[in-house]
């Protein structure tokens, strides 16, 4: 009980880090929403593991792909950029 309450909570805090995401154009915007659908399903998924409806596992899926997605659309963000300062040496 105690973890399905502990999960809920984390869900609640990543659905504030999406909307923050989604705002940034820190990740591509397609896996901020991807994140979004995730942590609202497992939000959902572990409002019913309180109840005694086991479909956890199930519902985790969509936030598995934001979690890799995630990594692979900021690490494209940090190697993309270039940069514009000019550095000229000192005579």
């Amino acid at each position: 009980m105690a973890y399905s309450i502990g999960e809920a909570t984390l869900a609640v805090a990543g659905l504030f880090l999406c909307s923050l995401l989604f705002r940034t154009p820190l990740i591509p915007r397609f896996l901020a929403v991807g994140g979004l659908v995730g942590y609202v399903s497992l939000m959902l998924s572990m409002i019913a593991e309180l109840f005694g409806i086991h479909i956890g596992l199930m519902l985790s899926i969509p936030g598995i792909f934001f979690e890799v997605g995630c990594q692979y659309g900021s690490s494209s963000k940090v190697f993309s950029l270039r940069c514009t300062a000019v550095v000229r040496p000192r005579l």
